[in-house]
C-alpha cells in the first residue's frame, strides 16, 4: 500500500491489519532521491515510524546492487534496520525489470545479497528475515553473466527453457551448468554438460530472459540467517497487473516448491500465524526450527 497518511493507516488497523512491510530501500538520502524523482527518505522513514506508533508489526529492508550503491551504503543500511527494530528485514537483490527505466542496469550479486543478509541477523537475531521472491528470481538474471554465474556455480536450474547466452567461447556458458537447456528458436533441447551449441547458433538464438524453477537463491539464504520464505499466491490473471519480476511460477506450484525446500534443508512449516517478537521482548528466546511460509 506504499507511503499514505498516518490516518490511513490507523483505519485500516482499527479495522484488523497488524502488520505493514513498507522498505526504505536505501538508507542513502540521495541515492534515494534519483531512484524516487519527487519523494525523499525522510518522508518514507517518518511513515515507518507512524506504522511502529500505531503497533504494526513493521517490515522494512533495502535492496542490494542498486544502480550506485556502495559498499558503504550496504553498512548504513544495516545500521538503520537494527535501529528501526523492525519485526522484518527484507534483504532482497535490485532486479531490472524489462519494462521500466532501470531495466539495462545489471541485477544486484546473490552473494552480496547473503552477506547482507547474514551480517543483518548478527544485529536482529530475532527478527523475521524472509528468503525474499527476488532471491528465486536472480539465477535467471544472473546466468546471463555465463560460466560464473550463480546458476553455472551452483548448478541452481532444475529446469529451464531460453536462449543461450552469447559468448566469445564455442560452447553457451549455461551448458556448464546441470540444466538442461532448450535453445528459444530450433528448438533443440542440450543435456547438461553439451557441446553441441556452437556459438554460431547462440548468436543467431539469443532471448533477453529466462525463467527458472529452481529456489537455490532461497535455499542458500535459509541456511545464512533467514527463516522466512516468501511465496506469491496471487492468481495469475491478477499478477499481470502487477508485474514485479517476469515469468514467474504458478501460485500452487510455487507453494509446493516452498513446501518441499523446507522439507529439504530439514525444516518445518510452522502452523502458526508467525507473529514476530515486539520490541520489548527482543532479548527473549524463541523458534523451534521451523519456517514461516508467509503470502505476498
Amino acid at each position: 500500500m506504499g507511503e499514505r497518511p498516518e490516518r490511513d493507516y490507523a483505519i485500516w488497523r482499527e479495522a484488523g491489519a497488524d502488520r505493514y512491510l513498507l522498505k526504505f530501500e536505501t538508507s542513502d538520502s540521495e541515492l534515494y532521491r534519483r531512484l524516487h524523482p519527487g519523494s525523499s527518505l525522510d518522508k518514507r522513514l517518518e511513515c515507518i515510524k507512524q506504522l511502529k506508533k500505531l503497533e504494526y508489526q513493521t517490515g522494512s529492508g533495502n535492496m542490494v546492487g542498486l544502480p550506485g550503491q556502495t559498499a558503504a551504503m550496504l553498512a548504513e543500511d544495516i545500521i538503520l534496520m537494527h535501529r528501526l527494530k523492525l519485526y522484518m528485514a527484507g534483504i532482497g537483490p535490485f532486479l531490472p525489470h524489462p519494462a521500466t527505466p532501470l531495466k539495462d542496469f545489471p541485477a544486484g550479486n546473490l552473494d552480496l545479497t547473503l552477506r547482507v543478509l547474514a551480517l543483518t541477523r548478527l544485529l536482529l537475531p530475532w527478527s523475521h528475515l524472509p528468503a525474499t521472491t527476488a532471491l528465486r528470481n536472480i539465477d535467471a538474471v544472473e546466468s546471463h553473466a555465463g560460466a560464473g554465474s550463480a546458476a553455472a556455480r551452483n548448478g541452481a536450474a532444475t529446469k529451464t527453457t531460453c536462449g543461450n547466452t552469447c559468448k566469445s567461447t564455442g560452447t553457451s556458458a549455461f551448458l556448464k551448468g546441470t540444466a538442461t537447456l532448450k535453445n528459444a528458436a530450433p528448438g533443440n533441447t542440450f543435456a547438461p554438460g553439451s557441446t553441441a551449441a556452437p556459438e554460431s547458433t547462440c548468436k543467431s538464438n539469443c532471448v533477453s530472459t529466462c525463467t527458472y524453477t529452481s529456489s537455490e537463491g532461497q535455499r542458500l539464504a535459509l541456511t545464512g540467517g533467514a527463516n522466512v520464505l516468501m511465496v506469491n499466491l496471487t492468481p495469475m490473471k491478477y499478477r499481470l497487473l502487477y508485474e514485479i519480476y517476469p515469468k514467474k511460477t504458478s501460485p500452487l506450484e510455487e507453494y509446493r516448491q516452498a513446501q518441499q525446500l523446507a522439507a529439504e534443508i530439514g525444516r518445518s512449516v510452522a502452523a502458526d500465524p508467525g507473529h514476530g517478537l515486539s520490541n520489548e521482548r527482543q532479548g527473549e528466546e524463541r523458534g523451534d526450527g521451523s519456517v514461516q511460509l508467509i503470502s505476498k
